[in-house]
């Protein structure tokens, strides 16, 4: 049976991102900083393969350290900004080639602050009112002399030990990146506390942001949180945040075919049928579902001693997916009558059109 864990580097790359992994990490090496990356793409397309491949390429490299935050983990923790924070920090602190004093710095800096203090209400009063989303040119926080003092004053001293300890951990000319995944399978309105984070606590210098997520859930969830304020805010919002978007094309037919699933461990009388099982889609969770699917089907027919065409199981296995009604009226039809209306819509299928039109009536 195959697992749903994602591909980890470019060698086991069957899905044609090496060329995605390589641009994006040419990106990450080379912009100006701070910045932040989506990567969007619907559920199961492959976004946390794409970006554990980036990551391993940049860890490649000896001026790059590497963050992985994965907010679903947390999604029912107080606060998704403390969540991150202290993944960031925790991983600073227990890098074997960080010196002691900075270790120290990180675990003070750890102690000290009232992470649950962060502000939570005060800082969701505030956001809405980013004017940066209708000018972009103005401060992050419209109002800032009549906002609460001390969330102002936690804002910008946190920022400041941050940027010290960023540029102590990658030294000059190296950059922290740190990959957040699987944010839309948070509840969706928790989502948007990860993208206060990033602008508000950890937007300095030599730090990029790499956002794995369904850009469509994420903006909803930003409306959930905020309200549809005006026409396209929460897209507004979004892409004041996030610099470089990068959507995930689709899947080739083809690709899917002959290298995903002919590349995966499954028996090879199922590889046999890759043309037919393609047609569940291109989601290649979905495909690994399907495949699984087959496959238990086959081995129950086995163990049955039901003697069943493996064609037709892929065709009825690909129907139970994409048409699940129809594919219940099948079993019902059978089960009552006895009549294969597979089998018999293929031979209408088949027959010349006047005899087509007379036995569909």
């Amino acid at each position: 049976m195959l697992t749903d864990n994602e591909i980890r580097s470019v060698a086991e790359d069957s899905l044609e991102f090496k060329a995605f992994a390589q641009t994006l990490e040419e990106i990450i090496s080379t912009s100006e900083t701070p910045i932040t990356i989506g990567v969007y793409g619907a559920w199961g397309s492959g976004k946390t393969s794409l970006m554990r491949m980036i990551q391993g390429l940049l860890e490649d490299q000896g001026n790059v350290k590497t963050v992985w935050f994965d907010a679903w983990k947390f999604d029912k923790t107080r606060d998704l900004r403390v969540a991150l924070i202290h993944t960031i920090l925790r991983k600073i602190e227990e890098d074997k080639n960080v010196n002691q004093t900075l270790k120290n710095k990180v675990g003070e800096l750890i102690k000290r602050v009232d992470w649950l203090g962060l502000g939570k209400v005060a800082l969701t009063s505030l956001i809405p009112q980013l004017s940066v989303l209708q000018q972009g040119t103005e401060p992050l926080i419209k109002d800032q002399e009549n906002a609460p003092r001390n969330t102002l004053n936690l804002i910008g001293d946190f920022e400041e030990e941050f940027k010290d300890l960023t540029k102590d951990y990658v030294g000059d000319g190296g950059r922290l990146v740190v990959f957040i995944d699987d944010l839309d399978r948070c509840i969706s309105g928790n989502a948007v506390y990860i993208l206060e984070a990033i602008k508000l606590f950890l937007n300095v210098k030599s730090t990029i942001f790499v956002i794995g997520a369904d850009k469509k859930k994420i903006e909803e969830g930003i409306i959930e949180r905020f309200g549809e304020r005006s026409e396209g805010w929460a897209k507004n919002y979004l892409e004041k945040i996030v610099q470089i978007p990068f959507k995930l094309p689709p899947l080739r037919k083809d690709m899917i075919t002959e290298q995903f699933i002919k590349g995966l461990n499954i028996p090879d009388e199922i590889k046999e049928y890759a043309s037919i099982l393609t047609e569940v889609g291109d989601n290649p969770r979905t495909i690994k579902r399907l495949l699984n699917n087959f496959e238990v089907r086959r081995i129950l027919a086995e163990k049955r001693k039901l003697k069943i065409e493996d064609n037709m199981m892929a065709k009825l296995a690909v129907i139970e997916f994409k048409w699940t009604d129809f594919y219940s009226n099948l079993i019902v039809i059978y089960g009552e009558t006895k009549e294969n209306l597979a089998k018999t819509l293929k031979d209408i299928s088949e027959s010349d059109e006047a005899e087509r039109e007379k036995r569909l009536k």
